[in-house]
């Protein structure tokens, strides 16, 4: 106390945990993380015109995962992130408009928020979800028995 530190008595083991997570979080990490859950290569990039506007279009594969409209994009070149948190703004596979792909399929892909994508960029889809407690696999009960 004396060097101006804080001083917590816990007399449950418990309690202790639950204050050491507290403090983490505030001090140390957002109160979410980025899950990486999908991968495309750029194959060709083009542009099409809608309501008098060039709209870029990006012809991709996806590699690994398989991409939702949720996701939050960065785009990659030469191991660089250009590009972080785009949107996926549409996505057509053929004539038909989607909104997931899987592994392995081809499409033509809309981003808001980023024109620039070349071909042979990586793009990579991140999920943003709740960061778990860090102390998550102690509870209650296993101190009420």
């Amino acid at each position: 106390q004396e060097a101006g530190l804080t001083v917590r008595n816990q007399e449950i083991i418990y309690r202790l945990f639950e204050d050491i997570e507290a403090i983490h979080k505030f001090h140390i990490n957002p109160p979410y993380v980025w899950d990486s859950m999908v991968k495309l290569q750029v194959t060709q990039v083009g542009t099409i015109t809608v309501k008098r506007k060039e709209v870029e279009v990006v012809g991709a594969t996806v590699k690994d995962g398989s991409t939702k409209m949720t996701y939050s994009y960065d785009v990659v070149r030469h191991g660089a992130v250009v590009a972080e948190k785009i949107k996926m703004k549409s996505a057509r596979k053929g004539p038909e408009a989607v909104t997931e792909l899987a592994k392995g399929a081809e499409a033509g892909i809309v981003f808001e928020g980023f024109e620039g994508v070349e071909e042979g960029d990586v793009i990579i889809g991140y999920e943003k979800r709740d960061r778990p407690p860090l102390f998550g696999f102690l509870n209650e009960k296993m101190f009420m028995e």
